[in-house]
Parts: C-alpha cells; structure tokens; sequence
C-alpha cells in the first residue's frame, strides 16, 4: 500500500488488534489523540518507537492531520473559515517543539512541477510567500518587528533540471545557513475521503515521490542538518483504492483539482505567512 498519510497507514494492512490499539491509545511507542474544531478534525500521532515506526512504515516523529470535508468545496459558502486558524495553531506548535526561536531563519522548499496541475502545490504556495530575506540583507531599516527572515524557493524537478531536488537545497543551505527548513508538496493517498479534504503536517519531513513509488532524497534533519516541517495536501488516490480490478499504478484526482490546488495553496501561504511573520497581525497573505 503507497501513501504519504500516517491516517493511511494506520488504517490500511495492519491487524484488527494494531488497528484497535492505535484507536484505544494502547499500542507500545506510539500515542493518538484527536482534537475537534469547528470544520473538521484534528489527528495527532506521535511515533516514539522503532519498531512501531517499521511497522507503520514512517520515521519515528509528529504526524498532525487536519481533516475538513468541506476543503474539496472550495468556492462556495461552505468554505473553512477556521481552517487556516487551526493550520496556524498546529503549525505554531510544531514549530515551538522544535525549539525553532521568532528570531531565526527559515528556508520554505515548494516542491513539484508547476506545469503538472496535481503536482503544482508546492510551487503555487511559493508564488504566495512573503519572502524578506532580501530586505534583512539590503534594507534593514524598514523590516519591522515580528518580521521574520525568510527565504522561498520551488525547485522543479529532476526531470526538468537534470538535478537531484535535495542536492539544489543544499547548496542554498550552505550559502543562506537557515535555521529550519518547511517543505511544501502535494501528497498521495489510499483514502477518496482524505482525498483534497486533509492537510498533514509532520516534523520528519518528507521522501519526495515516496507516495507514488518515486523515491528520491529524503528532505530531513540528517540531509540539511537543521529542523524539516513538511506539509502537504493529497491530490492524487490511487484507482486500485476505489475500483479493485484496476492496475495499482493509475492515480486519480478530481476535475476541479487545478481549482482545488489554488484554493490549497491560498490557505497554507496564508498560514506560513501569518505565523512566521507575526508583523502581520491576522492579515491574509
């Protein structure tokens, strides 16, 4: 079973038993809760084992998971009004667990190819990015407090630059030294119901194309040596998860996903802009 979601793995080709352990709180090294808001739910897991983490087939680390049935509608009234709210809460969180102070730098990575609609996330959240590390190197004077300095980049992808992703980040590393690094990229799910209905944000990062069976270096602590927060929205589902007689390698995604994928990247900006730049003061990016 391929996907990016820890809520896929916890559910899919695990016993009766691991599955009512998880649910009951009980299974050994690993710890669930889950939080109510007013459009949808909040699922936290935090995986302290190794043997558990082997088993569920992730890193040892927090996998939050933000549902709302309502993200897939995005364009009319029903729209979340709560969620980046909610986004900005978890997000704020992670970010203070790991120790990550108001006055460091933070690199955001959007991962994917911008001319491939399922796989635009990444880089339609960079276009939305309030980016200021210019203005820390040449214009000090005019950066308010609460501002934070920060750098954006979408990378594209091997098969456009010839180059390992991971290797170009890097390289901006070593020459911008951020403090932290958060990772935007689209997703893969086993679930039609998470399918544009849930944001997962984690703090181990992410294995590029892992969802899909394209393996490529891991965006982590032990590849960049500094904290990697990645979020991301599913865009695609594999068909073999609906239609059983069906090649497992087709993946499928709604009509509106281009409609979708804006909305999506709308709402996560304005969460990374609003958290990391508190100069802002609520407004939307």
């Amino acid at each position: 079973m391929r996907t990016d979601l820890m809520l896929d793995a916890l559910e899919a080709g695990q016993s009766e038993e691991f599955a009512r352990s998880v649910e009951s709180g009980h299974l050994s090294g690993v710890d669930s809760k889950e939080e109510r808001f007013a459009s949808g739910k909040i699922h936290i897991v935090n995986v302290r084992a190794e043997d558990a983490a082997k088993r569920l087939g992730k890193p040892k680390g927090t996998y939050i998971t933000i549902e709302c049935a309502t993200m897939r509608s995005p364009k009319n009234d029903e729209s979340p009004a709560d969620l980046v709210e909610t986004l900005m809460n978890q997000l704020q969180q992670m970010i203070e667990s790991l120790g990550i102070k108001e006055d460091q730098s933070i690199l955001i990575v959007g991962l994917g190819n911008r001319n491939v609609t399922p796989d635009a996330l990444g880089p339609a959240v960079i276009e939305r990015i309030l980016v200021t590390g210019h203005f820390f190197q040449q214009f000090p004077q005019w950066v308010k407090p609460g501002t934070r300095k920060l750098f954006a980049i979408a990378p594209g992808v091997l098969g456009t630059t010839g180059m390992e992703t991971a290797d170009i980040i890097q390289g901006i590393v070593r020459e911008q030294k951020p403090d932290a690094i958060v990772v935007i990229d689209a997703l893969a799910t086993s679930s039609l119901q998470r399918l544009h209905t849930s944001i997962q944000m984690t703090d181990q990062g992410i294995r590029p194309g892992s969802g899909i069976a394209n393996h490529r270096k891991a965006f982590d602590r032990a590849t960049f040596g500094v904290p990697v927060i990645s979020i991301g929205i599913p865009t695609v589902v594999y068909a073999s998860s609906i239609i059983r007689e069906v090649d497992e390698d087709i993946l499928l995604t709604p009509k509106t996903t281009d409609q979708l994928i804006e909305q999506g990247a709308e709402w996560i900006a304005e969460a990374i802009n609003r958290t990391l730049h508190r100069s802002l003061e609520g407004t939307a990016s």
